[in-house]
């Protein structure tokens, strides 16, 4: 699949296809981790500790 990167306001951005998002576990709004190594872009829905007890 390719994608063009366009503005977006200020900013720029990729626009994806729902069916990709829930093909990844994505959802609206969801925060994800993204990292960049050796010119690669990749994100990851970042990973949630327990709740400690006090």
């Amino acid at each position: 699949m390719q994608t063009q990167v366009k503005e977006w306001g200020n900013s720029q951005g990729i626009r994806l296809p729902k069916e990709v998002l829930k093909s990844a576990g994505i959802t609206l709004n969801e925060v994800l981790d993204v990292t960049i190594s050796n010119g690669v872009i990749t994100w990851d829905t970042p990973e949630i500790s327990p709740p400690q007890l006090k």
